[in-house]
């Protein structure tokens, strides 16, 4: 999209020519994909020629100026991490993996990360960021019902009808990280969501870390949604220490004698259904007639 001083003008009229055609040429030299969002912000912040003066003749506000501009164009990876009952002992090392991953792609893409989310905020959030949600990642407890935030237990299908309504055309993903989540990708899909990560039976939580990370970090790479997904079972898979059932126990090893320790889960106990299984809790639904054969997000 080209921005030319018609444009500039007609959005804040109160600029003198000059002020103007300064503006355009600093915002001609990024590539502006909005212009909606770049006259909201001119307004909010850029109506008086003193102030948008001072801006340009001052390159670090010029640079602040036009990283603030960008910001509110770059599509979102929205990641809510909530843990209650503060059990999750790997859940910020997910995030903080999450975010190592994705730092490479810091000026075409917004991450944006919360840690011990209620369901006021991420409404909240998800609001914020209207319209530019490409990937929305939970990680937590959760079971087929209800994904447990930080203050309650929140019944899926509402969340998932507000993150579509604010998001439609946007939200390419949606991963569900915390256990037996597999009933939400239908309501997803339903929805219009083209993919769902999700689980169909209990996870555990440090396993649940280090498939989220690998599979950020193969996205990252600029892989293909499907071709990342498939590498990251892979990878998780080869462990030769790790069972897909949740229920099998830690090997712990002390120096009197090898005892066993229940592993910690992502389940939720109030509701909902677990369907234990030995097979890999991971499965990637994709919408019918959609395909992910080229579909990369990055």
């Amino acid at each position: 999209m080209k921005i030319d001083a018609d444009k500039v003008s007609e959005v804040v009229p109160k600029l003198s020519g000059k002020t103007v055609k300064n503006l355009v040429k600093y915002l001609s030299k990024f590539p502006l994909q909005e212009w909606n969002v770049l006259k909201n912000f001119i307004n909010e912040n850029y109506s008086t020629d003193n102030l948008l003066d001072k801006i340009i003749r001052n390159a670090e506000g010029t640079a602040y100026m036009m990283h603030n501009i960008q910001s509110r164009l770059r599509p979102v990876i929205f990641t809510a991490f909530a843990n209650p009952t503060r059990d999750l002992e790997n859940l910020n090392q997910e995030l903080k993996g999450i975010q190592d991953e994705l730092i490479s792609h810091e000026f075409s893409i917004h991450l944006e990360q919360y840690i011990d989310t209620n369901t006021k905020d991420c409404f909240k959030y998800i609001k914020n960021f209207e319209g530019r949600i490409r990937i929305f990642h939970f990680g937590g407890h959760a079971n087929s019902e209800v994904l447990s935030l930080q203050n309650s237990d929140v019944f899926f299908e509402p969340l998932a009808k507000e993150l579509v309504l604010r998001n439609p055309t946007s939200l390419r993903l949606v991963f569900l990280n915390g256990c037996a989540t597999e009933a939400h990708a239908e309501i997803l899909m339903n929805l219009g969501v083209p993919a769902v990560i999700a689980t169909s039976t209990k996870i555990d939580d440090k396993m649940a870390t280090e498939f989220a990370v690998e599979f950020y970090k193969r996205l990252a790479s600029e892989e293909t949604i499907e071709t990342a997904f498939n590498s990251t079972c892979n990878s998780v898979q080869s462990n030769s220490n790790v069972k897909y059932a949740s229920n099998t126990p830690n090997l712990v090893e002390t120096k009197d004698k090898v005892k066993y320790e229940k592993k910690i889960t992502r389940f939720t106990e109030i509701t909902g259904s677990e369907n234990d299984t030995d097979k890999f809790a991971w499965g990637l639904y994709v919408k019918e007639g959609v395909n992910l054969t080229n579909e990369k997000l990055f």
